[in-house]
C-alpha cells in the first residue's frame, strides 16, 4: 500500500504477530477458494490484497515474524500466478 506520495504507508510501521496472523488467514481463504473454483476466482482479491502484504514488508518487523511474514507474502504471490 502505498501513500499518495508514493511512498509505503507501512514504513516504520510496527508489524506484529497479529498482522501476519490475519493475513496467513487471508491467504488461508483464498487459497481454499481457488482450490474450489480454480484459478480465476480468487484473482481479484488477490490483486486487492497484494500491495497491502507487500507494504507490511516495509514495517518493522521482529525477527521471529519476519520470515512467516514473509511466507504469506510469497503464497500470496504464488496465487497471484
Amino acid at each position: 500500500m502505498t501513500g499518495s506520495d508514493g511512498r509505503d504507508a507501512f514504513s516504520g510501521a510496527r508489524v506484529g504477530l497479529a498482522d501476519v496472523q490475519r493475513l496467513e488467514d487471508t491467504v488461508a481463504r483464498l487459497r481454499a477458494q481457488d482450490y474450489r473454483y480454480g484459478g480465476g476466482a480468487c484473482g481479484e482479491a488477490v490483486a486487492e490484497v497484494l500491495p497491502h502484504a507487500v507494504g507490511l514488508l516495509g514495517g518493522t518487523v521482529r525477527g521471529t515474524v519476519r520470515p512467516r511474514l514473509c511466507t504469506a507474502v510469497a503464497d500470496l504471490y504464488n496465487l497471484a500466478g
